[in-house]
């Protein structure tokens, strides 16, 4: 099975960009998204760094962020001009918005989004669009106009605050946890579904996301948060193609057990949310992260509240 997925995963960025040609290329990072397809962080590179190789023109788009993104400027073909954002480049964002050439041109406030991951991923496009001579005035409009895809820092509720986010690997539960403590003043409740059926590699990883980030949350002197950890095999909602195995579930909880946090485990997701909302403050936030197995979760709460 391996094997075969191996050859499927085998320069697809590659072939896929080289059959598009397209105009411009746009790498935001490298990480372990689809593990179980790749076997390393390398591999994650050596893949990704094919759409950069098989671009013949136009702009790749880099962040400067990503020590491993930059590493891929090494394969832009000389026809292609290199553009950065981020750090130390003429695209980057402050506290209070995004920058271009040292003028403000989207103000936090107002944008879609105020998590920093989607902001990060607002400024690659905003360099892009730049790149493509689009006039700062409709980059403007169109980002601030944009409407949040479902489970994107989906907000369900104000009180308590309730966030749902896809949230199904490691960059994307650290980002998602910490910007939900950012906002969050006295206690957060964090709800993660184990990703079934997608072996243990990626539930070890995701378990480490969760602990490190919450460990390192509980260090910081000047963050007060009360952190309550819920974790769920959604058995009473996901289909037999996420169904979470055994193994799976015992790496993820040994993980947890392993950084000694403190948890609650539940079999089905609907007894895990309702569970929370029980308990919870109006002053509180819900943080439910997770892949297929937090999807029926807007669902649920439309019944409990």
């Amino acid at each position: 099975m391996q094997g075969w997925l191996d050859k499927i995963m085998q320069d697809h960025a590659f072939l896929m960009t080289q059959a598009i040609n397209p105009e411009l290329v746009v790498i935001t990072n490298v990480a372990l998204d689809h593990i179980g397809l790749i076997q390393s962080i390398e591999d994650s590179f050596k893949e990704t760094s094919g759409a950069v190789k098989a671009l013949k023109r136009g702009y790749a788009i880099l962040n400067s962020d990503d020590p491993m993104v930059l590493r891929m400027a090494q394969f832009i073909s000389p026809g292609v001009q290199k553009r950065y954002y981020g750090s130390n480049s003429n695209s980057y964002s402050r506290k209070n918005g995004i920058y271009y050439e040292g003028k403000l041109i989207l103000e936090r406030d107002k944008l879609p989004f105020k998590s920093s991951h989607f902001i990060e991923n607002t400024l690659s496009a905003v360099a892009a669009c730049i790149a493509l001579k689009i006039s700062l005035k409709n980059i403007k409009k169109g980002v601030y106009s944009y409407k949040p895809l479902e489970r994107r820092f989906s907000i369900l509720k104000h009180s308590p605050r309730i966030i749902d986010d896809f949230a199904h690997n490691p960059d994307g539960i650290q980002a998602t946890i910490k910007s939900a403590a950012q906002s969050t003043p006295k206690q957060l409740w964090i709800l993660c579904a184990i990703r079934g059926s997608r072996g243990t590699e990626i539930n070890l990883h995701n378990a480490e996301a969760l602990s490190h980030t919450i460990k390192e949350l509980k260090r910081n002197e000047n963050c007060k948060l009360k952190i309550r950890i819920y974790v769920t095999s959604s058995s009473d909602v996901v289909d037999q193609l996420n169904t979470v195995k055994d193994d799976e579930k015992a790496i993820f909880l040994d993980t947890l057990n392993k950084y000694e946090l403190n948890y609650k485990f539940f079999e089905n997701l609907e007894d895990s949310i309702q569970d929370m909302v029980t308990k919870a403050h109006d002053d509180d936030t819900l943080l439910l992260i997770g892949a297929q197995g937090m999807d029926p979760a807007s669902e649920i709460l439309q019944k409990l509240i």
